[in-house]
């Protein structure tokens, strides 16, 4: 099956120009049945070729400068500093201050929350969800900070 072009929606904030933010549609990728089409999550049962293929697609289609920094969410209050890379890790937000990282974290009924500071170098995404909200998953992102 060939990929479709993939859309995106891009956040309008005040953000620095080489800061993006955006959310993914559904659209775009290889992926079929109940995960069609561009499914990104490695962990919901889809073909894992497919998923390589998608998250493959993704980053070229976007012009992106690394691999997204995928996180194994868990709906808690896990954060990672992904400045040195990290795949895989068990958390429900992620930031940076390396140049050039991407961070990701994805959603279906919960809310991706950006931040970024005024000159870009730093960012940070958090998986919003209520079971995360509760669990104090944007206190933890706001303690590291501290």
């Amino acid at each position: 099956m060939r990929a479709r072009a993939i859309r995106v929606l891009s956040a309008n904030w005040p953000a620095p120009s080489q800061v993006r933010a955006l959310t993914t549609l559904k659209t775009g990728g290889v992926s079929s049945g109940v995960f069609s089409t561009l499914n990104l999550a490695a962990h919901v049962g889809d073909e894992r070729e497919a998923v390589t293929n998608n998250r493959a697609e993704l980053k070229r289609a976007l012009c992106l400068p690394a691999e997204p920094s995928w996180l194994s969410q868990v709906h808690g209050c896990g954060v990672v500093d992904v400045s040195a890379g990290s795949v895989g890790t068990v958390a429900d937000a992620a930031y940076t201050t390396a140049p050039g990282s991407v961070v990701a974290v994805m959603t279906a009924d919960c809310i991706p929350l950006f931040l970024s500071d005024t000159d870009g170098s730093f960012v940070a995404i958090v998986h919003v969800g209520w079971r995360g909200l509760c669990a104090g998953v944007i206190e933890a992102l706001l303690g590291k900070l501290a």
